[in-house]
């Protein structure tokens, strides 16, 4: 085959075009995934190893290799290799080769490059919208090396994103299957995939019907529009916008003991770790003045405060049809926001407040996002969100008090394993029969935009994680630091409880 036989292409949706325009040129809103990774039993990856495997991926997930043209209507580009040779080529030149002394300064180092808003260092996409990037330690035989996987959002989101880090993986723990899997493609035994569709084509139809639509206006008045116009309490910024940005993460990682802690008590109330994190962040924001705004008092429940929670969701949940067909992990963008408006008494964040208060604001969280994602009406209940989603971040770029954004991943171990048992053939003598590729640490990020604030949350390798992504020039780190404090010790104080 030639070049225009293999030369594909689709026009950018109006979800993923908006998420292309908001880069700005500086990759804000980019996904990453940073792993380090240790092999045992002598086990060590060569270079061709990882180019064969980034090539074999390409040929599985084709956005993977896709620019953006701008030529006329923005759209997806893909020039699909015509040879092995090609395919190895244009592989490796989306890999950048690293060698390191200190694994985990290295590790540190990579995640803030690719948390920092920095026009110099990010993707153009008009080359390409991923980008890999592999160390290896100066000791060759250590078997120490790092992983890192930045994707632009449009292309896919966060989980799709670990999905794609557990399929390079899972090759490089398999010698010869990526050489395999290019032979097969280049013999002429597999078809090119296509690319995916975009999500707006597989979500359903909203048909007239006055009755669905008067039910669905009640339930989003119930859940959304009641609490719209009532004053927000959350983190109340103390800088500006427009100031230069300073990324800044903080982390608690919890052990494998304490996580199975605060996962059962989580269990026994009813709820998850995220609605218990959720709940410790809003009660988090005013336990301290300087960070309570006033609250209303022309209302009945005006002894209140009140928040808007944002958080994504994977829309492939509610479309089985469409997991049947495509697969639930197809690398394109697949998820949707949502709010969870919550309503806490006074009396709830006074001193005399017990775990009792902390597990109710969890249940309410439940029961608000069940109310919404669980609803007959869910996809009524998304098209009238999604202009006072807009609103609410201009109320964020405004310096209007907001809750972080939560990013929730569960626990990992099908999605992103921590150990790959490397598996050899008759093909690939000579390999260790009993080494593994083990990843010792996760970090997940995304290039921050102005007023970030946003939690990463989940279970790697029976430990549980969160991540908090912040920007020091608006909200401070002197803010920041007392909040995240207390967030941590209200949820130890609801799990001793």
């Amino acid at each position: 085959m030639c070049e225009p036989s293999l030369t594909t292409s689709r026009p950018l949706s109006i979800g993923e075009f908006t998420y292309a325009f908001v880069r700005q040129g500086g990759g804000m809103a980019d996904l990453a995934a940073v792993l380090s990774l240790e092999c045992t039993g002598g086990y060590t990856v060569a270079d061709d190893a990882v180019i064969s495997a980034c090539a074999a991926l390409r040929l599985r997930h084709p956005l993977l290799g896709s620019s953006v043209s701008f030529c006329g209507t923005p759209h997806f580009a893909i020039n699909s290799p015509m040879t092995q040779a090609h395919a190895l080529r244009t592989a490796k030149d989306q890999i950048e080769f690293h060698t390191f002394d200190d694994q985990g300064k290295a590790l540190i180092a990579l995640r803030d490059q690719w948390l920092a808003f920095d026009p110099d260092k990010a993707l153009d996409i008009r080359e390409r919208t991923c980008a890999l990037w592999w160390g290896r330690d100066g000791n060759p035989n250590s078997g120490k090396y790092l992983f890192g996987l930045m994707t632009t959002h449009f292309v896919t989101d966060a989980r799709r994103c670990l999905n794609l880090v557990r399929c390079f993986l899972e090759l490089l723990a398999s010698p010869g299957q990526a050489q395999e899997e290019l032979d097969t493609h280049f013999s002429g035994q597999a078809s090119p995939v296509p690319i995916p569709p975009p999500t707006e084509d597989l979500k359903p139809k909203l048909d007239g019907d006055e009755d669905k639509i008067r039910k669905a206006k009640l339930t989003f008045d119930e859940l959304v529009t009641r609490y719209a116009e009532k004053p927000k309490s959350g983190i109340l910024p103390d800088g500006s916008p427009s100031a230069v940005r300073i990324p800044r993460v903080m982390s608690r990682v919890w052990s494998s003991e304490d996580t199975a802690r605060i996962l059962q008590a989580c269990k026994e109330h009813g709820v998850t770790i995220t609605h218990l994190v959720n709940a410790a962040g809003a009660l988090s924001s005013v336990h301290g003045h300087d960070c309570t705004t006033a609250t209303a008092t022309d209302h009945d429940d005006s002894d209140a405060f009140y928040f808007e929670i944002t958080q994504p969701i994977d829309l492939v949940t509610k479309l089985p049809r469409i997991a049947a067909k495509f697969g639930d992990m197809e690398t394109a963008l697949r998820v949707d926001t949502y709010p969870i408006m919550l309503c806490i008494p006074r009396s709830a964040v006074a001193p005399t407040s017990t775990p009792a208060h902390i597990w109710e604001i969890a249940k309410q969280c439940k029961e608000r996002s069940d109310g919404f994602i669980k609803s007959p009406h869910f996809w009524h209940l998304l098209s009238m969100y999604g202009p006072l989603h807009a609103d609410a971040y201009k109320a964020r770029l405004a310096s209007r008090p907001a809750l972080p954004f939560m990013s929730s991943f569960g626990d990992l171990k099908a999605l992103l394993p921590s150990h790959y048992t490397v598996h050899t053939t008759a093909a690939t003598p000579g390999y260790p029969t009993s080494a593994e590729i083990r990843a010792t640490d996760l970090w997940t990020t995304v290039r921050i935009d102005p007023s970030c604030l946003a939690y990463h949350l989940f279970t790697f390798d029976s430990r549980l994680h969160l991540n908090f992504k912040y920007n020091a020039n608006f909200t401070s780190d002197a803010l920041v630091d007392p909040w995240f404090n207390r967030l941590l010790e209200i949820v130890s104080r609801a799990v001793q409880g």
